[in-house]
């Protein structure tokens, strides 16, 4: 860990300072845990579902995503996300997303560096990649979409659905630019995945108090936590 915590005058979550938290107690830890991730990210996203109407469904889909990222830490022992962590993570933890796209969506390639897509130098056609599963639609789509590039691109719809989690249009809402064939359209409800991601959280925290010391998911939980906060919880009982 780079940082430390001046206990006395920082706050863990909201009217908790670092140093009301009892370190020695696991339990204690993981409500005043819970108590921040649900002040950051659950609370507020309820606050759109619980409006009317469907306008708070994009505010609420990307901090969705966030948390995803940040779970993905806890659950693997990573001090950071990639790729790779946040969808291993849909596939292991929230597996109704585990499911293939066929044919697959073609989404840019993007040189992040110059923050344009790439493109063939020969032809000057935008360069894709295939998105395989609704885990992968996740992160490309709608993750990245709404993170890096304003909103969702037009291969996704974030929509509630009556008795669906997610829907695959095959034709009808969008096309390729550069075939004129249709294009898939990944239909996202993210009430229903912000659920499924909430009671994955809840399973984080039960696999951690379950797991004892030396056990993988509070090894791992401890890996993250004292990267994040600067405090050490190995020895918390």
């Amino acid at each position: 860990m780079l940082f430390v915590p001046v206990r006395s005058n920082r706050l863990f979550a909201a009217k908790l300072k670092y140093s009301k938290v009892k370190w020695a107690s696991l339990e204690a830890i993981l409500t005043a845990f819970s108590q921040r991730i649900c002040q950051w990210y659950l609370d507020p996203i309820r606050l759109h579902r619980d409006q009317p109407g469907q306008h708070g469904a994009f505010a609420a889909l990307g901090v969705t995503c966030l948390l995803i990222d940040a779970l993905c830490q806890y659950d693997s022992g990573k001090v950071t996300s990639n790729r790779k962590l946040f969808i291993d993570y849909i596939e292991d933890r929230l597996p109704h997303y585990k499911r293939a796209i066929s044919p697959p969506i073609r989404v840019p390639r993007v040189d992040s560096q110059n923050c344009v897509y790439e493109t063939v130098a020969a032809t000057g056609a935008i360069r894709t990649r295939d998105v395989k599963s609704v885990a992968e639609g996740i992160y490309y789509i709608f993750r990245n979409g709404i993170l890096h590039e304003a909103h969702a691109p037009l291969c996704g719809v974030i929509t509630g659905l009556k008795r669906r989690r997610f829907s695959i249009r095959r034709s009808s809402l969008a096309t390729y630019a550069d075939t004129g064939l249709p294009c898939p359209v990944l239909v996202i409800d993210p009430w229903r995945l912000f659920a499924d991601v909430e009671r994955s959280f809840e399973e984080l925290l039960n696999r951690v108090r379950a797991a004892g010391p030396s056990g993988a998911a509070r090894l791992h939980f401890n890996v993250k936590f004292k990267s994040a906060f600067g405090i050490d919880i190995s020895t918390a009982q």
